[in-house]
This record gives structure tokens, sequence and C-alpha cells, in this order.
């Protein structure tokens, strides 16, 4: 039985405590679903641990990391990983130069990247191995003196992560893998260590960053979090058969989105028996294996759809429909407007603005590109909470949670 790793709870948060299993067997998966995210973070390493910021050196030493990772593949945790796709391979390394070049490194001496860090159920350091209790990689930790005037002279830790992932924002910050790695970070450098801790996520898309400070007396709150932490892993140990050691499996809404989906037998074979609500649980099954097809199909149909009969294609299809653009809705203004007609009136015959319309003006109103937050702000304050009822398989509300 292997440790547990921040990955791998989420696994067990967002699907169920048997894709833990599958992770820990080895059991494949469609490594697509990552394969940007790990070229990005692979180029990011090659190039902090190089220290430089010379462009030449930087694009060769990308290069390098491509061809290792189309050729060899990589070696995670001392297991050999197949050969990335080229498709994959590119765009991380692009990710990670387009990111680079609006932030370089600082080239600190003291900077480490992809820490691997690791703790006993005790919560000692002990050595990172699939072994250990619990156990993380930071992506890049900095240390250093702070020369801030309200810090001066306080010894700061700075643990950043790297995200490839669009919906990437300020709430990371409280996902259980930043949490955690504030915990082992504490657990393994000790708390005298430093006085200043910086959590930092950054959105390598959009180039945004967030972060929070904890002050080493107000260091609390990484015990509370450390406490959260122990009481998921003994949720899970908990959870395992008494006889056989494996961990159980709950198809249905936790299929959706799961990397072993397609490889989990009991999502495969969920049964009429398994559950008293099962046309749902088998439409939410369902619905997570067709999700799970869909990077293929969408590989194969990326030259033209495929006609696979009935009067049938799969891919990516041209739709026409009709919208009413700037000159139409002028055209709409001035007819309201010789009626007699006023913007308050227009615009509650119209049902208020769309998000996007109210988005695209406040670019207008607010337009450098350092004041996104303003604009998101601006628009917030003018918008109302709508229920619209939508179906599907939706994220049960915690007040309803039983």
């Amino acid at each position: 039985m292997s440790g547990y790793r921040p990955t791998t709870l989420r696994l067990a948060q967002n699907h169920c405590s048997k894709a833990i299993e599958h992770y820990e067997n080895g059991v494949p998966y469609d490594r697509r679903f990552f394969g940007v995210g790990i070229a990005a973070h692979a180029v990011l390493q090659a190039v902090g641990e190089a220290r430089t910021r010379n462009p030449e050196a930087i694009f060769t030493i990308a290069d390098k990391v491509v061809a290792r990772l189309i050729t060899e593949g990589r070696t995670f945790e001392g297991e050999g990983e197949p050969p990335m796709d080229h498709d994959s391979a590119f765009a991380g390394r692009d990710l990670a130069l387009e990111y680079l070049r609006w932030h370089p490194f600082d080239m600190r001496e003291d900077e480490v990247f992809e820490l691997g860090l690791a703790v006993n159920s005790n919560f000692r350091r002990t050595d990172y191995s699939p072994n250990a209790y619990c156990r993380c990689i930071l992506d890049r930790v900095s240390r250093y003196v702070s020369q801030e005037e309200d810090s001066s002279g306080a010894r700061v830790v700075k643990i950043i992560d790297y995200k490839t992932d669009w919906p990437c924002d300020s709430s990371r910050l409280d996902s259980l893998q930043l949490r955690a790695q504030a915990v082992i970070y504490d657990a393994c450098e000790s708390r005298n260590s430093w006085d200043i801790m910086i959590r930092e996520v950054v959105n390598m898309r959009t180039r945004e960053s967030w972060q929070d400070v904890i002050d080493v007396e107000d260091s609390g709150v990484i015990d509370r979090w450390r406490s959260d932490l122990r009481l998921m892993i003994k949720a899970e140990e908990d959870k395992l058969d008494r006889e056989s050691g494996a961990r159980l499996a709950s198809p249905g809404g936790g299929c959706i989105g799961c990397p072993y989906a397609l490889r989990c037998d009991d999502s495969l074979d969920f049964s009429v028996d398994s559950h008293p609500d099962f046309t749902c649980c088998e439409y939410a099954t369902v619905l997570a294996l067709a999700k799970g097809i869909e990077p293929a199909c969408r590989e194969l149909t990326a030259q033209e759809p495929k006609d696979i009969g009935g009067g049938k294609v799969v891919g990516t299809v041209a739709l026409e429909e009709k919208v009413i653009n700037a000159e139409g809705a002028i055209e709409i203004w001035d007819e309201w407007e010789e009626k007699g007609g006023d913007v308050r009136g227009f615009l509650t015959a119209a049902g208020g603005m769309g998000k996007g319309n109210a988005l695209a003006i406040a670019k207008v109103i607010f337009p450098s590109r350092k004041q996104k937050k303003e604009r998101e702000e601006w628009v917030d304050d003018r918008s109302v909470v709508v229920v619209k009822r939508r179906f599907g398989v939706h994220k049960k509300e915690v007040d309803d949670v039983e």
C-alpha cells in the first residue's frame, strides 16, 4: 500500500477511493489530460536550474526537454512513463516559454525547483518515496531575507505552484493541494526556519497570480490544515476492505472526469442491482465514459468529422446561428427612440444586459490591462443573482448533504 499525495487524495475527493487504488496499481490512463502541464513544468524546472535568462539558451534547454519527453518519456517517482505525444509536448513548451517571456525567474541561488518532501504519520520529515505517509512536490521554493520596509530582516519562504488549466483562480489557494504543501513544508523544514510564508498560485495561461501571506505568529492555521490532512488520510484508511485491503468503489457521479473511468471495472460493469436509483446513476456513469473518450475523438476528427453511419458524423462542424450585431442593435434602438422610448424602458424590455456585453463595455471604461480586477468588480457590482434550471449532473450543494 503506497502512501498519499494531495493528488491521490483529490482523486478520492473528486471521484472515489477506487481511483486511488488504480493510481497505486499503475492502471493506464489517457495521459493527454496532463501532458501539457507535465511538459510546461519540465521546461520551467530545466530553465530554473540552469540559472539563465539568455533567450537562446532558454530555447535550447526547452527543445532538449521536449526531445526527451517525446522520445523517452519522463520518469516519475522512479517509474518510467511512455513517450509523450508531440502536440502536448510542444504546447507545454510554448506555454512555459511564453510565461517566462513575461515573468523571467528571479535567479536566486537558493531557489529550488520540483522539491520533493515527505513526512511520516507523526508529521516528521522522512525520505521521499512512494511509501511515505504523505508526500508532495513543490514546483518552486524560494528562500530569502525580506527587504520590505514593514518586514525588513524577516526570513521568507515563498512556495509557488504553477497551473496550466484555464479555470485556475485565487480559490486554488484554499485547495487541498496548496494547503498540504504548506503543511508538509512546515513539518520538514521546521517552523523555526521561517518568519513569513508566502503561498502563490500561478495561472500560466492567463499569466495571473494570487498569493497569501502567513506570519509565523499566525501559523496556527497550518496546524488546522495538518489536522484536516490527517483526518482525510484516516478516512481513506478506514474505508479499506478489512479482508482484501481493496479500496471501495462508488460508481456514479464520481466517474465524471475520472481519468480511470474507461479502465475501471466498477464503472464499466455498473448494474441495475447496484443502486436503487440506477437509471440516474447509469446516466452519470455513461456521461463520464463519454467525457473520457472525447479527447481521443477530438484528435481523430481534428482534420474533418468522421462519418459513423445513420446520417451522423462525429467532430467539429460549423453551425449557422442568427445573432443581432452592433448595426442591428442600433436600428432597434433608433426605432425604440422614435416611438418615445427611453434607455431605462429599452433595457427593461430587453431583460437587462448579458455579462459578456457588460465586460466589453467595462474594457472601454477601464482600458488598461492592469485594470482587469477593476473591470470585473465594476461588472460584479452591477450584477444580480438569478436562478436558472439546467438539466445534467451537478455538484451537490453543501446544504443538501445528509
